[in-house]
Formats: structure tokens, C-alpha cells, sequence
């Protein structure tokens, strides 16, 4: 009996304390850069989706020349040839073209009151893919009509800034071999492991 009995104690014991080791980590706020990282996971998600959505466009592109393209896309997609939009999945943010127009494959841009991922794909020396993923919208007012938001799929709950990749504060969000944009966020806003894993599936 003594020897299943110092079994069984010892067991309680490990599994206790494989419990509560487990609790703290999980139940501990995220560090700084363990939230970007989440950041930098949850973007590659969105373009992987934007990869296979791009090499449909690329097949449809065989056989249209202009006008909104007749596909659901995980992002808004937009065809430029020269310096004009010719083809695109969505209209509610167009990226002008100077905004565009330089060599890139990951940019931030900043419009109005929302700041936008910009994916690039070079199909000849004219014409040009941009996808977009929005990030953010703010706003100095919030009404009825107008409310602030921000991309779920991307960010977890809490308040953060999202700056230009260049700027002197805030934490590099890196996604192939790339760093588009830098992210502030109150501490008190870094959610426990469990709820940002919730946010983040």
C-alpha cells in the first residue's frame, strides 16, 4: 500500500504543479515583442489568403481588359497599367497611384483616417497588382456613422498606434524579411496569452 500510495502523492503533486506552471504562463500578459510577433503571424495568415487570391486575378486577367473584377477576394485587389486603376475587386479605398508607383512588395500607407497594408506583384513593366489590407480605421469623432475600427484578423483587442516604418518610437512588425510599419500600445492593453490566442484563430 505505502508504495502506491507515495505513487499516487507523487502524482497529485507533479500534476499540480504542471497546473499552476501552466496558468501563469498562460494567464501572463504578453511581452512587447511577443505581441508584435503574434502581429507578424496574424499578417502573414492574410497574405498567404492574398497570395492564392493574386494567382486567380493573374488567370482572370487573360481574359478581362477593364471594368470591376467579378471575384470574391480576401482583400481589395486593384490592377494598374500606366498610371491608371484599369481593373479592381472593391472601390471604398482606391490607392492613388503615386502612392503605389514606387518598388515595393510591403508598404504602409497612410489615407485619410485608416492605415492600409499595400502588397505588390509586377506582371509586366506597365502593368502592376496592389492588394490591400486595411488596418485601422480612427477617427477624432465617434457617432452612429462614424466609428473607429480595426482589422480582428490582424490585431488583438487593445488600443495601439500604428507609426511609419522610419519612425523613432514604437516596436517593428516584420513579415517576409520586411518591416512595413512600427506599433505603440499601452501596457495595461498587452492581453493575457489565452485571450490574444482566441483573438488570433
Amino acid at each position: 500500500m505505502k508504495p502506491r500510495l507515495s505513487i499516487l502523492v507523487a502524482s497529485c503533486i507533479f500534476f499540480l504543479s504542471t497546473g499552476f506552471i501552466l496558468l501563469f504562463y498562460f494567464n501572463r500578459p504578453y511581452l512587447p515583442k511577443e505581441f508584435a510577433e503574434r502581429i507578424s503571424n496574424n499578417l502573414e495568415k492574410e497574405l498567404i489568403s492574398v497570395d492564392k487570391d493574386t494567382e486567380m486575378l493573374i488567370e482572370k486577367l487573360k481574359g478581362v481588359t477593364s471594368s470591376p473584377i467579378d471575384m470574391e477576394s480576401s482583400c481589395p485587389l486593384f490592377v494598374y497599367d500606366g498610371q491608371e486603376v484599369v481593373l479592381w475587386t472593391d472601390n471604398q479605398f482606391v490607392p492613388s497611384y503615386a502612392s503605389v508607383a514606387d518598388t515595393f512588395k510591403l508598404k504602409l500607407l497612410k489615407a485619410g483616417n485608416g492605415d492600409y497594408l499595400a502588397a505588390k506583384w509586377i506582371i509586366n513593366s506597365n502593368k502592376f497588382i496592389v492588394a490591400i489590407i486595411p488596418l485601422d480605421r480612427k477617427y477624432n469623432i465617434a457617432n452612429n456613422y462614424l466609428s473607429n475600427w480595426r482589422n480582428d484578423r490582424v490585431f488583438p483587442r487593445g488600443t495601439f498606434t500604428i507609426h511609419e516604418p522610419n519612425s523613432t518610437v514604437g516596436l517593428d512588425v516584420c513579415i517576409r524579411a520586411q518591416c512595413p510599419f512600427k506599433i505603440t500600445f499601452l501596457q495595461d492593453n498587452l492581453l493575457v496569452k489565452e485571450n490574444i490566442q482566441e483573438c488570433a484563430c
